[in-house]
């Protein structure tokens, strides 16, 4: 596989960058199911055009409490600067020796998402790092795509991997943070129909009152799989119409947040069964 192991010595900013969006690759393949169970600074590849990748999946079933006892390592081995207090304590409760006391990979992203939502609120010159701890011309996108390639066991990404027929449902915002473009009880309508667009394999739009939210025009490109699907959305864009994305249909969950300065972000329950086939 083309690219470069994530480099150890980075700053805090760009540390918190790279752990957000790995625990957001541990958070689906944990809900699917599967934990990674060797991740290590080498795991983490990072291709030319800057898109992140998790490889190197241990050949034996592992526990996602390995996992994330595995961040908080691979979180000190990255980070150079001093720990701040949550993250440290973060960090110890990812490695608690009783394992059923860990935080869930999807609490971590969130622990990890507001310890850089308040440095950045309270250092007005801070700004998130839109492309990861190395910035370079032509590269600034963060994009993470779970790579599932265990050797030895065959694990397949998204379990039985099919092509997503069009796909619709309602529901309702159930949370809102920081200036988010709906309000909380705001009715909403959700659009999958099928696209072949290079890594994009759907598009998703997705209207809340009147407030078109996500998509859109050339926007709302996704990864899609399963039905009712899985769809996934995290390239990062400076445009409107194209924030990021989370859909697990099959839970009922949406979210969608601002990729700009990740400045806000909405949950919508969807009236879905959850595990309907």
């Amino acid at each position: 596989m083309e690219g470069e192991p994530v480099r150890v010595g980075m700053g805090l900013a760009g540390t918190l960058a790279v752990i957000e969006r790995l625990l957001d690759i541990l958070a689906t393949l944990h809900g699917a199911g599967v934990a990674h169970g060797g991740i290590e600074q080498g795991s983490l590849v990072r291709r030319a055009d800057g898109l992140l990748l998790l490889t190197d999946f241990a050949p034996a079933p592992a526990q996602p409490t390995d996992d994330l006892a595995a961040v908080a390592r691979l979180t000190r081995t990255l980070c150079a600067d001093p720990l701040p207090p949550a993250l440290a304590s973060l960090l110890s409760r990812l490695e608690a020796s009783d394992a059923s006391a860990r935080p869930t990979a999807a609490a971590a992203r969130e622990a990890i998402h507001q310890q850089r939502t308040h440095r950045a609120a309270a250092n007005p010159g801070f700004h998130l790092p839109s492309a990861g701890p190395q910035q370079t011309p032509g590269s600034r996108r963060l994009v993470f795509l779970g790579l599932l390639a265990m050797a030895a066991a065959g694990w397949l990404w998204w379990q039985h991997h099919s092509a997503t027929q069009d796909w619709s449902a309602t529901g309702l915002v159930t949370h809102i943070e920081g200036p988010a473009p709906t309000t909380v009880g705001t009715a909403c309508t959700v659009e999958v129909t099928s696209a072949r667009e290079g890594l994009a394999t759907c598009r998703i739009e997705v209207v809340c009152g009147d407030v078109l939210v996500f998509g859109g025009g050339e926007y709302g490109l996704a990864r899609c799989a399963g039905q009712p699907p899985r769809a996934q959305d995290d390239a990062f864009s400076a445009e409107d119409g194209d924030p990021a994305l989370e859909l697990l249909a099959d839970q009922g969950t949406l979210k969608i947040w601002d990729q700009r300065h990740v400045e806000w972000r909405v949950s919508i329950d969807l009236d879905v069964e959850e595990g309907e086939e």
